[in-house]
């Protein structure tokens, strides 16, 4: 008799283990999708960081080499005007530009290694997975 509903019989015993199969995956991409909103929310929060660093960095740098060239002397009252027109209309933007590709080599840089770390890691656990799957239980 078993033999002749030997179809039904398997989907009766693995009845169970599907619905613990479809929980899991379910829990699994809500978990996984909201994780990932984390990591855009966080790369969002880093580049207005940065931005923030950038324009100050600029600032902080304009002004030294202002101060360095502020002792050259007393007849460049107008050469000064001018120079500072110059300095935050047109250099400014510049020296800011320059800076935000610095760091956005170090952001590209610094996301690439996170990627591949998140790839070494589920690697490492599906071998790990593999490997217990592969073992027979000791009696």
């Amino acid at each position: 008799m078993l033999t002749m509903w030997w179809g039904m019989f398997c989907r009766v015993i693995a009845y169970p283990t599907d619905l613990i199969s479809a929980k899991t995956e379910a829990m699994f991409s809500t978990q996984n999708d909201r994780i990932n909103a984390l990591r855009l929310d966080r790369a969002v929060y880093i580049i207005e960081v940065a931005d923030k660093m950038v324009e100050f960095q600029a600032t902080t740098e304009l002004a030294s080499q202002q101060a360095q060239e502020a002792d050259k002397g007393l007849g460049t009252v107008m050469v000064d005007g001018i120079k500072g027109f110059f300095t935050d209309n047109v250099y400014g933007p510049l020296v800011q530009m320059k800076i935000r590709m610095q760091t956005n080599m170090q952001l590209l840089f610094t996301q690439l290694l996170e990627l591949l770390a998140i790839w070494i890691l589920r690697i490492c656990v599906y071998f790990v997975f593999l490997y217990r799957l592969s073992i027979p239980p000791s009696s």
